[in-house]
């Protein structure tokens, strides 16, 4: 339910994220994922700060991407659910 929520505003959170995200419902599962992927070799010590940075950055874009739209998602599954 909150995976089809936000993925009725994909746009919008792309938008705000600044790069296309990896949408995956994976119905033959009890889960679905949102994500997105930079290569990076995790075993070269000299750029773990650079995918750190990386990392946060992505986190953040992303926390401010569906942000907004969690508290009218969290409304619709309270009334479905009453």
């Amino acid at each position: 339910f909150i995976f089809d929520g936000l993925l009725k505003k994909k746009d919008g959170i792309e938008a705000i994220f600044g790069e296309p995200l990896n949408w995956n419902r994976h119905d033959d599962k009890k889960n679905c994922s949102i994500s997105f992927v930079k290569a990076y070799d995790g075993h070269d010590r000299e750029i773990w700060e650079e995918m750190t940075k990386f990392l946060v950055n992505a986190m953040m874009k992303f926390e401010n991407a569906i942000k907004p739209h969690l508290p009218s998602i969290r409304k619709e599954l309270i009334k479905k659910f009453k």
